[in-house]
């Protein structure tokens, strides 16, 4: 190839490193103008036709759902949740009827089944989390292996850029000087068969950029769906490893306190005939209401401050799965 035919070659060539241009130009004189001209490049668009199909049923097979679904139960056992059980500020009509049916045993039962299905849900919570980034170590590999294509793609381009300045430039003018010299009633025919060639190549090169062009739009995809996975893992971490903990030492706090004045209050009952020992009940009962309502008031804040955080995930995973199902219809388009 000519250095003047050389400049007619797009920027993809000039784009491509030092050891891809030499590629290129290797390719561009092994590629034979005939009617194995369709099979150039061919193998790497069928790599690329498959790995569309990959990424497809990698994005459908995500956890990010599950997800979605464990954060919901996590949420429907804190709304089965009410500090106030653990005050003994109970005002109004019904109180006395509550304070006769509500045993200490009933009381701590309940949140020792609560507690058991938190610990649980936890658990699914965390595997839900490593699988979410699991699938983005996947993803990032198939990140790599798109952009691969993409560069071989752009190899194969140059290449047939190579081919076609040169074929242009050289080969045919000289093919049809050749013919001219010795023109016949088939010359016309002959002519044809030759610029047939140069759209041949041209129509080549236009699959190739289709194919370039899915790799290209390949990765944003891919991205975006390793983002949405990594927010929402965040996510969950802070829900999980931050909050859950705050919350659950404020449970065991008011649970400790529940039973100490449900103690104090048998005390009471037995040291009645005792005025003395009766006014320093009373005194104690005091203080521990005061206490308690500090304490019911923290725990009603972190219970909020956890729920808060658990209804935002949820949202998350609804923005991110919206997101995801953009994704998956962008890929789909692209694989078909």
């Amino acid at each position: 190839m000519t250095n003047h035919s050389l400049q007619h070659v797009s920027e993809t060539f000039k784009s491509l490193t030092e050891h891809q241009q030499q590629r290129a130009h290797e390719l561009a004189a092994e590629m034979k103008l005939d009617k194995g001209m369709v099979e150039f490049g061919q193998d790497v668009q069928e790599q690329i036709r498959t790995f569309s199909h990959t990424i497809l049923g990698q994005v459908k097979d995500s956890n990010m759902s599950s997800a979605g679904t464990i954060m919901n139960e996590l949420l429907h056992n804190l709304e089965n949740i009410d500090p106030d059980e653990l005050s003994h500020e109970r005002k109004g009509f019904f109180s006395k009827w509550f304070r006769k049916s509500d045993s200490v045993h009933a009381t701590l039962s309940k949140y020792q089944k609560i507690g058991a299905q938190m610990e649980k849900t936890t658990v699914r919570l965390r595997r839900s989390r490593e699988s979410l980034l699991q699938d983005n170590e996947i993803l990032e590999q198939l990140y790599q292996q798109n952009e691969t294509y993409y560069e071989n793609l752009c190899t194969l381009i140059a290449a047939g850029e190579i081919k076609k300045a040169e074929w242009l430039e050289e080969t045919l003018p000289r093919l049809k000087a050749e013919l001219e010299q010795t023109a016949n009633d088939l010359t016309p025919q002959k002519i044809q068969d030759l610029e047939d060639v140069t759209e041949q190549l041209d129509q080549r090169l236009y699959d190739l950029q289709i194919s370039q062009q899915i790799a290209m739009q390949t990765a944003p995809q891919i991205r975006m769906i390793q983002r949405a996975n990594q927010t929402l893992a965040e996510s969950i971490e802070f829900s999980v490893l931050t909050t859950l903990p705050i919350w659950k030492h404020q449970i065991a706090i008011a649970l400790s306190q529940y039973k100490q004045k449900e103690a104090g209050h048998s005390q009471h009952k037995l040291n009645r005939r005792t005025d003395e020992l009766f006014k320093r009940t009373a005194h104690l009962y005091q203080s521990e209401t005061r206490s308690n309502s500090a304490l019911n008031k923290t725990l009603h804040e972190t219970q909020q401050d956890f729920v808060d955080q658990i209804r935002k995930t949820i949202q998350l995973q609804l923005t991110e799965t919206e997101q995801r199902h953009v994704a998956e219809q962008t890929l789909s388009s692209l694989s078909e």
